[in-house]
């Protein structure tokens, strides 16, 4: 994970994270495997294949993703305080 932030003036900044695609599959690969041994799809055995979980339940899939990776706290929070500011 590469965190940038930029002066826009001294009260405001801007963040950016850029994330690794291996950590970004990763993440999601765990999450699809959780909802996979959840779910149960018409027509398949429990723990149903992951590429049709991935179909039926996307959106969820995308929520919970962003939920974990990108709403993490301490992702973006301990390079704002190294600066002297403080996360909101």
């Amino acid at each position: 994970m590469n965190v940038q932030i930029t002066d826009i003036n001294e009260t405001r900044k801007t963040l950016t994270v850029t994330l690794d695609k291996g950590e970004v599959d990763g993440e999601y690969n765990t999450i699809l495997g959780e909802f996979t041994k959840q779910v149960s799809l018409p027509g398949f055995r429990p723990a149903s294949p992951a590429a049709m979980v991935a179909k039926r339940f996307g959106k969820e899939l995308k929520d919970e993703f962003k939920q974990k990776v990108i709403g993490k706290p301490t992702a973006t929070a301990r390079p704002v305080e190294a600066r002297g500011a403080h996360a909101r």
